[in-house]
C-alpha cells in the first residue's frame, strides 16, 4: 500500500482529524515495542492525525504496510 493510500484509511477511520502531522513505514516493534496484537516484525504504517480527539490533541493510527488493514491506534494528549 503507497503512503497515500495509508493516509487516506487513516483518515477515514477517523473523519473529525483536522490534518496529518506524519506517515512512517517500520516495523511495529519500533513503535509499539509493548503492543501484543501482531508480532513485533509485522511492517506497518503508522500516520499520526492531528484534531480534537477528547481529550487527546493527536490520534496515532497503525495499519498493515501491505493491506492496510486497521491494526490499533492511539492518542496523545498535549
Amino acid at each position: 500500500m503507497s503512503e497515500a493510500a495509508a493516509v487516506a484509511a487513516a483518515t477515514a477511520l477517523f473523519p473529525d482529524s483536522t490534518g496529518v502531522e506524519s506517515t512512517t513505514a517500520g516495523r511495529i516493534q519500533d513503535f509499539e515495542p509493548a503492543q501484543g496484537v501482531v508480532p513485533g516484525d509485522t511492517w506497518v504504517w503508522v500516520v499520526v492525525l492531528s484534531g480534537s480527539f477528547q481529550p487527546a490533541k493527536t490520534r496515532t493510527v497503525v495499519l498493515d504496510y501491505r493491506s492496510g488493514a486497521f491494526i490499533m491506534w492511539s492518542s496523545q494528549s498535549g
